[in-house]
C-alpha cells in the first residue's frame, strides 16, 4: 500500500463502508420498513464502531454510535406505528 505506510487505511475505508450502509438503512427505516432495516443499521453501526475502536478514531466512532441511534428510532417508530394501528383497528373506526 503506497500511500499508508501503517496499512490502516484499507480497514478505515471499510469502518467508513459500514457506517455509510448503516446510514443508509437507517434513513430508509424511518421511511419504510424500520423493523427490519432498523436492527440492519444498528449491526452496522455496532461493526463500524469496533473498527473505530480499534483505530482509535473518535470521529468514526461518534458517527458509528449516530448510526446505533437511529436505528433504535427506526424500531422505536414502526412500534408507535404499530400500536397506532392496532389501537385504530381496535377503536372500530
Amino acid at each position: 500500500m503506497e500511500g499508508s505506510p501503517s496499512g490502516r487505511e484499507p480497514v478505515a475505508r471499510q469502518s467508513n463502508n459500514w457506517i455509510t450502509y448503516g446510514i443508509t438503512a437507517g434513513l430508509l427505516g424511518v421511511l419504510f420498513l424500520g423493523v427490519i432495516l432498523g436492527p440492519i443499521a444498528i449491526y452496522f453501526g455496532v461493526r463500524a464502531r469496533n473498527l473505530a475502536i480499534a483505530l482509535n478514531s473518535t470521529g468514526q466512532k461518534k458517527v458509528a454510535i449516530f448510526v446505533i441511534g437511529l436505528g433504535v428510532v427506526d424500531v422505536l417508530f414502526f412500534l408507535i406505528r404499530l400500536v397506532g394501528t392496532i389501537r385504530l383497528i381496535g377503536s372500530g373506526s
